[in-house]
């Protein structure tokens, strides 16, 4: 069956010297109409997931038509790296910015943090640990949701990082994911934690009732999750 609707390229941000990849963020729509994007660039010779990079913002001034060609680094590299950006208005006006900070020799620690905007993003908060605890912990990109009661929650997947028998870092068996009911997303104070079996990469959403959210299907994603993003061009279509 044919789509209802047409694809348009919107934006494309290949790889070049320096600037070997940039990859997914997140969008939220401004008070005076922009839409802003925030994404991760990465910035060096390597693409892999593990190697430097920082967030950068482009604003569209069309309703995400297109994009205005300036860049413009709001969260510089805090550690191995940082990526996988959430952008969400929140119910007192604020835009909380929610990303994954990896750090550690071996990149094992790899923690949500968050900062909010009260100036619409012109700047932001120092930056508070989520978790509050050392830990792999995957959140993908666009995940933070806020319920009608006001509560936020983030979809975290926890791995167990080991060392094989040549000493060398890798992840164990596939993560679980753990919903972190929180209302403020402080580091000291985090609510309970609700188990999801057996998932890693699933966005959720709320259940119309300000309730726990549902897990959404895989939707055809891909099978190997952990694998980079090996130079491809980043781009929108819309």
């Amino acid at each position: 069956m044919k789509p209802a609707f047409t694809l348009r390229r919107v934006l494309q941000l290949p790889p070049k010297p320096g600037n070997p990849r940039n990859s997914e963020g997140g969008f939220v729509t401004l008070r005076d109409g922009r839409v802003l994007f925030v994404y991760t660039r990465y910035y060096g010779e390597s693409w892999d997931d593990h190697a430097p990079a920082e967030l950068a913002a482009r604003i569209s001034t069309d309703g995400g038509r297109s994009y205005l060609p300036d860049e413009r680094i709001i969260v510089p590299n805090e550690g191995r790296n940082v990526m996988s950006v959430s952008l969400l208005r929140l119910a007192d006006g604020r835009i909380a910015l929610v990303y994954l900070r990896k750090s550690g020799g071996d990149a094992c620690d790899c923690r949500p943090y968050l900062r909010t905007s009260s100036d619409e993003g012109e700047s932001w908060s120092a930056p508070a640990d989520i978790i509050g605890l050392p830990g792999y912990f995957v959140v993908n990109n666009d995940r933070l949701i806020q319920l009608s009661s006001g509560r936020l929650l983030l979809p975290a997947a926890f791995h167990r990082y080991c060392r094989n028998a040549q000493g060398r870092v890798e992840p164990g068996a596939r993560g679980d994911v753990h919903l972190a009911p929180d209302d403020r997303l402080h580091a000291d104070g985090a609510g309970g934690f609700v188990k999801i079996d057996g998932a890693v990469h699933h966005a959720v959403v709320g259940d119309g009732a300000g309730g726990l959210p549902h897990r959404l299907d895989e939707l055809g994603e891909v099978a190997d999750t952990a694998r980079a993003v090996e130079q491809a061009v980043f781009g929108m279509d819309m």
